[in-house]
């Protein structure tokens, strides 16, 4: 008896994907008073319900608010404070783990410049070039940005998917990894003292990542002409002012006596 041929067809499908950070809320944070200051999570202890069960509360936050806020803390030990308060640890080992490692604020400073790093590559086309022995450091975070993401493949219609992030690193780790695949360039915003990553969705020429950004930008070069202006004008009043009063230069006399015409 034939066994019946099996055909594969490959399809393409248009899948909605849904990734969010998902986790206790009740965390406690403490930041240690140092040069580089540490901060440590604990969860508050579990209250019983008035039904006899348990309360515990959850979160649910976007992973690209998360990024965005991990990257506004610009090390700052206050902003780096308020970020874990909202969106809890840094990494757990597994969801919903009622522990949390520590991490420094200088921990945190180096990660959010790799990520910003990885989302302003070029794209996602070299990824799988040749390594040499000098370039084991871009392998290794490459690596890293590789690593397949879990995703849940849920039934409805239209068809989506969810990946649900267990603490802060997954969740940033997961933003960047969709971004990067989307394909779409990012740039940094060009106003001195907001350096966000912003996406290209157009082809003009964007330096800035909002309209206030560029406002603000504008009215400090034009600022900054008006005092240069301002200077130009200055320097030239006090160098009118010292030319009038220096007194006259005399011309060189001749040496030995001058002698009238005729007089020889």
């Amino acid at each position: 008896m034939n066994s019946p041929k099996i055909m594969s067809k490959a399809t393409k499908f248009s899948i909605r994907i849904n990734p969010f950070l998902h986790g206790f809320s009740d965390w406690s944070v403490a930041m240690t008073d140092d040069d580089d200051p540490l901060f440590s999570f604990s969860l508050a202890p579990v209250v019983p319900s008035e039904d006899g069960g348990i309360r515990v509360g959850t979160m649910h936050h976007d992973v690209f608010l998360v990024r965005d806020s991990f990257f506004a803390i610009r090390g700052d030990a206050a902003n780096a404070l308020k970020f874990f308060e909202t969106f809890g640890p840094w990494r757990v080992e597994k969801k919903f783990a009622n522990s949390a490692e520590p991490v420094s604020l200088s921990a945190v400073v180096a990660q959010v410049a790799f990520y910003e790093e990885a989302l302003l590559a070029d794209s996602t086309d070299d990824v799988y070039r040749r390594y040499n022995f000098a370039q084991m450091a871009d392998f290794l975070k490459d690596f890293t940005l590789r690593q397949p993401l879990e995703m849940e493949l849920l039934f409805t219609q239209p068809l989506s998917g969810r990946i649900v992030c267990k603490d802060v690193e997954h969740a940033v780790l997961v933003s960047v990894f969709l971004e990067r695949l989307d394909g779409l360039p990012l740039r940094r915003c060009a106003r001195e003292g907001c350096e966000a990553v912003f996406k290209l969705t157009s082809k003009h020429d964007k330096r800035y990542c909002t309209v206030a950004c560029a406002h603000l930008q504008s009215v400090r070069d034009y600022n900054d002409r008006k005092k240069k202006a301002q200077r130009k004008r200055k320097q030239a009043t006090q160098q009118k002012l010292k030319e009038k009063s220096d007194p006259p230069r005399k011309r060189n006399q001749p040496k030995g006596r001058r002698l009238k015409h005729g007089s020889l």
